[in-house]
């Protein structure tokens, strides 16, 4: 009988290890499950900049109406 090398029994190992790893589907959504909080935050701050942009110019648009009708 013959006896594995140690760099038989590391590939041995590593194989082991890769097909565990393949067939384990947790990490796999962890993985799914941070793809889409990532692309969630990205369209909050992309919004929340574009419509605070925006709600600054509607600010500045009223206040520029109010403060002369104030100052009477």
């Amino acid at each position: 009988m013959k006896v594995p090398s140690a760099a038989h029994r590391v590939i041995n190992r590593l194989l082991v290890s890769v097909r565990r790893f393949a067939v384990h589907v947790s990490g796999a959504t962890a993985i799914e499950y941070g793809l889409i909080a990532g692309l969630i935050g990205i369209a909050i701050v992309t919004s929340v900049t574009y419509f605070g942009s925006q709600l600054s110019g509607q600010w500045i648009y009223i206040s520029g109406i109010v403060v002369p009708q104030l100052a009477h």
